[in-house]
């Protein structure tokens, strides 16, 4: 029996301003070690600042540029089982096809734990929720690290939990993670943050 391996997947970083200075710092070199091959824009209309960083003369160039215009998030998904809601999801799909899908899967884990109260039982019905969907409707996993997971959780240091990278390896075998954004959208870390939670996401994508 022959077994696939997984195609190799989009990583995408969102783009802030405070950096851009960063950014040209580590230079065409840099970019290149990071392993990604875009950046999201998710600000509303791109700075010029952040659009020359991926000119042909900026240090990124080369890099895939998306905008969040472009995307619809879904942050609650139908049960596995739930054939009439993943339909209905579907369908909504369908009938708004000039914007593109993602799932936000810090969001849509959190709100599984609340319902569970355990780890392992929330990443599995996760897993299972998108694992049900159809992959030809999925266009982006976004993963993050700004949820604050627990009460004790640093404030300013709100890394991407292991389990949530177990899930994403999860969702990339079974060929469910055709794109990842790495969405960290407030308490954003150095730029030195963003690239190790890159390195995370190259190894759960291997």
């Amino acid at each position: 029996m022959r077994i696939d391996t997984p195609a190799p997947v989009p990583l995408l970083v969102d783009l802030h301003l405070q950096h851009v200075p960063a950014w040209r710092q580590l230079g065409t070199a840099g970019w290149a070690r990071s392993g990604l091959q875009g950046v999201f824009w998710a600000h509303g209309t791109p700075d010029p600042e952040a659009l020359a960083l991926v000119s042909p003369s900026g240090p990124l160039r080369g890099a895939q540029w998306c905008t969040g215009d472009l995307w619809a998030r879904c942050t609650t998904l139908p049960e596995a089982g739930d054939v009439r809601g993943q339909e209905s999801l579907v369908a909504h799909w369908l009938n708004t096809p000039q914007r593109r899908r993602s799932i936000h899967l810090p969001q849509a884990l959190a709100s599984l734990l609340a319902a569970h109260g355990a780890w392992l039982p929330a990443v599995d019905d996760l897993v299972a929720r998108i694992q049900a969907l159809p992959v030809e409707g999925l266009g982006l996993l976004e993963i993050g690290g700004f949820q604050r997971w627990s009460a004790d959780s640093a404030l300013t240091d709100h890394r991407v939990p292991p389990a949530l990278w177990e899930a994403l390896a999860t969702l990339h075998a079974s060929g469910h993670a055709p794109a990842v954004r790495l969405a960290w959208e407030r308490d954003i870390p150095p730029l030195s943050v963003l690239l190790d939670e890159a390195r995370c996401a190259r190894e759960a994508l291997a």
